[in-house]
C-alpha cells in the first residue's frame, strides 16, 4: 500500500489553498480516519465541513453525501470520493475487511506524518524532492533490515556452534 503520489498531490493542493499548512498540523494527533484529527480536519475544524474550496458532495464529503450520491461496495460514493482518494485525504479501502481497512488508514496516516515531518525538516522543499528522499530512506531502511537479519542469523549460528563445542 503506497499513497506517496496521492499525498504529493494533496500537499500541492494544500500549498495552493492552505499556505503554511504543514506547520499547523499536529502530527502527534494526526489520524487520517478521524474527521477532526486528519489533515483537513486539523486545518478546517472537521473533514466533513472543510472549507468551500474542498470538492464535496451536496451535504459534505465522502462520509456525508447528499441523497443524489451513488453508493459503492462499502457505502456512499461520489465524485468527491475520487478527489479525496487522489489527494491522499482518504484511504482506498473499499472491499476490505475491517482489519485491512484499519491497516490502510494506518499506512495513510504514517505516510502523511512522514511527509509533513520531512517537509518541516527540509524547510519547505518541493514535494517531488521530499518523496524522492523518502524513497531513498525507504531503500536504505530495507538495506539495513536485510543486513540486520543477516547479522542476527550469523550470531545465532555462532551461538549454536559454541553451545555444541566442549
Amino acid at each position: 500500500m503506497d499513497y506517496i503520489a496521492q499525498i504529493a498531490a494533496g500537499m500541492s493542493w494544500l500549498d495552493q489553498h492552505r499556505p503554511g499548512w504543514a506547520d499547523r498540523v499536529d502530527v502527534s494527533v494526526l489520524d487520517m480516519v478521524a474527521c477532526t484529527s486528519c489533515v483537513l480536519g486539523q486545518l478546517d475544524g472537521d473533514y466533513h465541513t472543510a472549507g468551500p474550496d474542498v470538492p464535496t458532495g451536496p451535504r459534505g464529503n465522502y462520509h456525508t453525501p447528499g441523497p443524489d450520491v451513488p453508493t459503492g461496495p462499502r457505502g456512499p460514493r461520489g465524485p468527491e470520493a475520487g478527489w479525496s482518494l487522489a489527494h491522499g485525504f482518504r484511504a482506498d479501502c473499499d472491499g476490505f475487511d475491517q482489519t485491512d481497512a484499519r491497516v490502510a488508514w494506518g499506512v495513510l496516516t504514517a505516510q502523511w506524518r512522514c511527509a509533513i515531518l520531512t517537509r518541516r525538516a527540509s524547510g519547505g522543499a518541493e514535494v517531488a524532492d521530499l518523496f524522492a528522499r523518502l524513497r531513498e530512506q525507504d531503500t536504505e531502511l530495507e538495506r539495513l533490515r536485510a543486513e540486520l537479519t543477516k547479522l542476527t542469523a550469523e550470531l545465532a549460528e555462532r551461538r549454536g556452534r559454541s553451545a555444541l563445542s566442549p
